[in-house]
């Protein structure tokens, strides 16, 4: 049985690694790049291909309403979005929208809502009620 070291001399998987960056002879001289495929160049996140100029082109042709990159608002559940775009309408990203406000109709505890009754001089409804039933009890 032949041991591993006597395997590794012809073998390029065995092979060192004395640069890093070189993974293969064959892709390194021919400039390929074997995770891309023959048409990598199109396609993918690092090149200048977009379908966005066909699929343009496209919904003009059939009167279709425009794309949705557009228009700034996205709406999502019960939030609201705006594109923030940078510089072209194909590149944006996505930012909630800010409050302006934080109105509620409940009392939050800074501020007596009574307190403009109380400095009126004017009868109250409770007042009013006390004062008949004292005049009541003044009559018998």
């Amino acid at each position: 049985m032949t041991t591993y070291d006597e395997l590794a001399q012809d073998s390029l998987k065995a092979g060192s690694m004395e640069n890093g960056l070189q993974y293969s002879a064959i892709y390194w001289e021919s400039n390929a790049t074997p995770w891309r495929g023959f048409f990598g160049g199109f396609y993918g996140e690092k090149n200048k291909w977009s379908w966005s100029l066909v699929d343009d082109r496209i919904r003009a042709r059939l009167g279709l309403g425009t794309d949705v990159r557009n228009t700034p608002f996205v709406f999502y559940g019960s939030e609201t979005y705006m594109r923030e775009y940078k510089g072209d309408k194909d590149i944006y990203d996505i930012v909630p929208t800010k409050k302006r406000f934080n109105f509620s109709f409940f009392p939050t505890g800074t501020r007596d809502v009574y307190a403009a009754e109380k400095r009126t001089t004017k009868m109250h409804g409770a007042d009013a009620f006390n004062e008949i039933l004292t005049s009541a009890f003044k009559v018998d």
